[in-house]
């Protein structure tokens, strides 16, 4: 009995693990409009909250980023890395050749959770209660190692299969390769050059752009989730500090639109984020 349960367990998460993302899972399902910006001075109490909120996130150091089976730290560069982000599922940082990869990586890291919450559900509701379990009958010949193929691994590695036209899973086009529920930012306008991407937290966080190699460096942006705006920052030096806010489910095709505050110098906000907030 306990062989035909893994086994089918097995089968489920192979099934789960070789079925392509969608486009409504790691694009965007609506249409996005091009928001428009609203650009202003931050009051003394929240530029020093600010202040504080990257004093703290600096304290940690350097990103650092797993990319192709090593660690860099994106602080000192990214080393050829197309894009970056965190992994909504581990929470870890790390960086891919191409938006492809990046994608292939979100849909097997998002399977493979997926599997070992309905596993760890059904086992919870069948397990004997505590009391009478005897560590004695346990067959050892099943495990729950997710990482050696052994006894009772629930993680059946898809073979490697390229994309193949529209329906495939994987999203290159402009803007719509920024995932579902991520905040996206571009080096270039109109969504080009390297991307740096954040998935949504559950209460907002101010990250500090130096540490993940991207300070000063944006210049179109996309915040795919239809609540919760973005608000972006230039930290300067004795000088107040000017912001940035970019509504929910908008597009930003050229931060050169967008005009710097007067007060600040005037301009525009291309290449002056250091630091966001969402």
């Amino acid at each position: 009995m306990k062989k035909i349960i893994y086994v089918g367990i097995t089968a489920v998460t192979a099934a789960l693990m070789s079925t392509p993302a969608t486009a409504g899972e790691l694009g965007t399902t609506p249409s996005p409009q091009e928001g428009t910006p609203i650009s202003g001075a931050l009051t003394p109490g929240e530029e020093a909250q600010l202040h504080e909120d990257v004093a703290a996130d600096d304290a940690e150091g350097g990103v650092i980023a797993d990319y192709n089976g090593r660690k860099i730290n994106l602080a000192e560069g990214w080393q050829g890395a197309a894009v970056c982000g965190e992994d909504p599922v581990t929470g870890e940082a790390k960086c891919w050749d191409s938006v492809e990869e990046s994608n292939q990586d979100l849909a097997k890291s998002k399977a493979t959770h997926s599997a070992l919450q309905r596993k760890n559900v059904f086992l919870a509701s069948t397990a004997p209660a505590a009391a009478t379990a005897d560590p004695a009958e346990e067959d050892d010949e099943y495990t729950d190692d997710v990482t050696t193929g052994d006894g009772g691994s629930t993680i059946a590695e898809p073979d490697e299969k390229d994309p193949v036209g529209p329906g495939s899973g994987v999203i290159s086009a402009l803007y719509t390769a920024c995932p579902a529920y991520n905040v996206c930012l571009w080096e270039h306008a109109d969504f080009k050059g390297r991307m740096l991407k954040f998935p949504t937290q559950p209460t907002s966080k101010t990250r500090h752009l130096s540490k993940w190699g991207f300070r000063d460096k944006t210049s179109s942006a996309y915040v795919n989730r239809t609540q919760r705006g973005v608000e972006c920052y230039d930290i300067r030096t004795g000088m107040p500090d000017p912001h940035l806010f970019l509504g929910a489910q908008n597009i930003y095709k050229n931060f050169k639109k967008y005009g710097y505050p007067l007060y600040a110098g005037g301009g525009n906000w291309n290449d002056k984020i250091d630091a966001i907030k969402y």
